[in-house]
């Protein structure tokens, strides 16, 4: 069974992956934007995560601008 999105699943998505709040409440930040609750939020996040529409949530680091140096090691 597929997931239908509506519209707030789309912004959570888009904030998700554009604007991600880097503070000790993500959910609760996101939730106060959208003017629902963070269980809401949380709720979402979880049935958008049972359908895979998000496989995972995490940071990525832009290496280079970090100036960070690395190596492919076998």
């Amino acid at each position: 069974m597929q997931l239908q999105l509506d519209a707030l699943d789309k912004e959570i998505l888009n904030i998700l992956q554009w604007e991600f709040p880097l503070v000790s409440r993500p959910f609760l930040a996101i939730a106060e934007r959208l003017n629902i609750s963070e269980d809401e939020v949380i709720n979402r996040i979880r049935a958008l995560k049972a359908s895979n529409i998000i496989r995972e949530i995490d940071a990525i680091f832009d290496t280079r601008a970090l100036k960070y140096k690395s190596a492919l090691v076998q």
